[in-house]
């Protein structure tokens, strides 16, 4: 759950910066909220039950370097 967590809180604050942005360049965050809101939830839910991309841990139990 750790990697979880930094990747909401990563999320959010691209969400902040993106809307600090768009206010500068004078874009309103209103019509983009929903379709980056359902992205989000899409990968986030993705890699919580989907397969992990990276995984760090040899799940096999051979050596891979027993050649």
């Amino acid at each position: 759950m750790n990697n979880f967590f930094k990747y909401l809180f990563t999320i959010i604050l691209v969400i902040i910066g993106l809307n600090i942005l768009f206010k500068v360049i004078g874009i309103t965050l209103h019509f983009l909220f929903p379709l980056i809101g359902i992205a989000i939830v899409a990968y986030l839910l993705y890699r919580i039950w989907g397969n992990p991309r990276n995984c760090r841990r040899n799940t096999s139990k051979t050596d891979r370097y027993d050649w």
